[in-house]
């Protein structure tokens, strides 16, 4: 098992870490998935208290316990759910991820004649350059799909 680098005020490694560790692999296994889960569906399935695993799953957006996207939707009056996207490296690392490797390999030609209405009208809108962003990562991904 890999030994994880958490941190706070109250941390001691030799008594945390295997606590925060064990906790962290029992919520991945859970929402590994990538399917919506609420809080209290993986605590039923972990045992884990949903303060704690509120607080692993902002681990896991972090690059040293991976990287991953954690997205969160409202299902009514104050209950969200939550699914975490699956990416290629597997089970959480402590291990830096190197986000900007993905995008050096892009040449501009492979990038020109996409275009952001956003930034092209003159406005700048969140949403739009989102989904400029992962149009991007969409060509990064068949890209660097191996080849028979």
């Amino acid at each position: 098992m890999k030994a994880y680098k958490f941190a706070g005020a109250d941390y001691v490694p030799e008594r945390d870490n295997p606590r925060l560790t064990g906790q962290l692999l029992r919520i991945w296994d859970v929402v590994k998935s990538g399917r919506w889960k609420t809080l209290a569906e993986i605590s039923a399935k972990t045992g884990d208290p949903e303060a704690s695993i509120s607080a692993q799953l902002r681990h896991l957006r972090k690059p040293r316990f991976g990287g991953y996207e954690v997205e969160r939707e409202i299902v009514k009056d104050g209950l969200y759910r939550y699914r975490v996207l699956p990416n290629t490296g597997g089970k959480p690392s402590s291990e830096p991820r190197r986000r900007k490797s993905k995008w050096v390999g892009l040449d501009d030609v492979e990038i020109m004649g996409m275009t952001c209405e956003c930034v092209d009208d003159g406005t700048f809108d969140m949403n739009c350059a989102m989904i400029f962003a992962r149009a991007i990562e969409a060509k990064l991904k068949v890209r660097n799909v191996p080849q028979p």
